[in-house]
């Protein structure tokens, strides 16, 4: 176990102790996990954007990316992302008991 799950086994026990339920504990799990892959989207089309030209120069051809072209497709691959990377560390970590873990 890596000391953020241990940190996190932690919250999610006080929270749990606190009278939490493994629903609310899920929605915050996913809620975070949607905002991080949302983040990582915004600076991987920075990144996309800054960079481009100096490929397309290299590989002497013209790539172009429409971001905005298709805001569907950018949700679908933000839900497929959360649903596939963090859905089952959500359901695992709030299935943390508050006794489960050791006292360090």
């Amino acid at each position: 176990m890596t000391a953020r799950a241990a940190q996190r086994a932690t919250e999610t026990g006080v929270r749990k102790a606190a009278g939490a339920l493994r629903s609310q504990l899920i929605i915050q799990f996913l809620g975070e996990a949607v905002i991080c892959v949302a983040l990582a989207m915004a600076l991987a089309a920075a990144l996309t954007e800054v960079l481009l030209p100096q490929v397309n120069s290299v590989l002497k051809q013209k790539i172009a990316f429409n971001y905005l072209g298709d805001p569907a497709l950018l949700g679908a691959l933000l839900v497929a992302t959360v649903g596939l990377g963090f859905n089952s560390r959500a359901y695992l970590l709030s299935s943390y008991l508050h006794i489960d873990r050791p006292r360090s």
